[in-house]
């Protein structure tokens, strides 16, 4: 029956659809009036209430009808459905906001670069949204520390102090937390201290060996010389410490590169014992905005280089240290 009803409105010439609503508030009127003047309630107690019932719904649904209709309300309707829908008390409880987002991308770059449009959408869902990621960093301080030269100026011994506050996601059942350490074969990096400290209010509580059961990560190449593992903790604030010495094998590799694997709302990179045997050159790695100067002298007369980064650093981006030494040239016989 609804159907039927349907498929004959939409057969009505437009002039009559357009004036339906008032037609409806109309015979609405009619049978308000039938209901008071024809069919009084001390007389006709059921005609009354039926005719009465009738009327003010026709009424109702015409005038409603009507304003629908206007171009007006639609405007107001549809801004109304955009709030809501867009709200971020609406976005939350989804569960395709990948979907959303690639929608929204292909209406925003699809014409501009069609060709390259899904690489740029998976690529930023891949690295740069926290999709898979429980954490980011804060305060988050490096300080490098020249130990020395040894074998002839072949080998850079370098001291790396790192402080991170951790904050995790609130509503993520745990932190995993990976670290990575090398074995000094030839180069790489001997973790020397690492420990983890629980934010309890105003105070810093170090976590016990108890409480840091590390396990091996599997996703993750390993071999004789590299090993990766993660933590499970509990969801708090942390801090981190870890402290490593480096074994920079000039020869093949004079630097030493950080990609972050999460977001770094503010890095400090200090590195110290500079002179003029041993030198440094910092460069940004895939950051967005540069560096800034804290501390630095291109002509050598300070051994501390200073760079601070005030903005928001996205996972695998970083910095690199570049180390120049000069080394005392071969002695001519006489």
């Amino acid at each position: 029956m609804f159907v039927f009803v349907t498929d004959l409105i939409k057969r009505l010439p437009k002039w009559l659809f357009d004036a339906l609503p008032w037609l409806v508030v109309f015979g609405g009127t009619l049978s308000l009036a039938l209901s008071f003047f024809h069919f009084p309630v001390a007389t006709a107690p059921a005609w009354h209430s039926f005719t009465l019932t009738l009327g003010s719904a026709a009424i109702a649904g015409g005038v409603f009808g009507g304003i629908t209709k206007s171009d007006h309300f639609a405007a107001i309707f549809r801004s109304t459905m955009e709030d809501i829908v867009w709200s971020d008390r609406f976005l939350e409880v989804r569960s395709d906001l990948d979907n959303v987002w690639v929608r929204v991308s292909h209406a925003l770059s699809g014409k501009r670069f069609p060709d390259i449009k899904e690489k740029l959408n998976s690529g930023l869902l891949r690295h740069y949204f926290p999709n898979n990621r429980s954490f980011y960093y804060t305060k988050n301080r490096r300080v490098f520390n020249i130990k020395g030269l040894s074998d002839c100026g072949k080998f850079l011994k370098v001291e790396q102090i790192a402080e991170m506050d951790l904050v995790p996601h609130p509503d993520a059942p745990k932190v995993d937390y990976r670290n990575k350490y090398t074995s000094s074969k030839g180069g790489g990096q001997v973790q020397t201290h690492f420990s983890v400290h629980r934010h309890d209010g105003d105070r810093r509580v170090t976590l016990g060996q108890e409480e840091l059961k590390p396990y091996e990560v599997n996703d993750l190449p390993q071999s004789d010389s590299v090993k990766f593992y993660g933590l499970d903790l509990p969801t708090a604030k942390y801090t981190i410490k870890r402290q490593a010495l480096h074994t920079i094998v000039l020869d093949e590799k004079p630097y030493l590169k950080f990609k972050f694997n999460t977001y770094s709302d503010g890095t400090e990179v200090t590195v110290r014992g500079l002179s003029s045997a041993v030198k440094c050159r910092f460069e940004s790695l895939g950051t967005i905005e540069e560096y800034v100067d804290v501390l630095h002298d291109e002509n050598g007369g300070t051994d501390t280089i200073q760079k601070e980064y005030v903005g928001l650093i996205l996972p695998k981006q970083g910095f690199t240290l570049y180390f120049m030494v000069d080394r005392p040239g071969p002695t001519l016989g006489g």
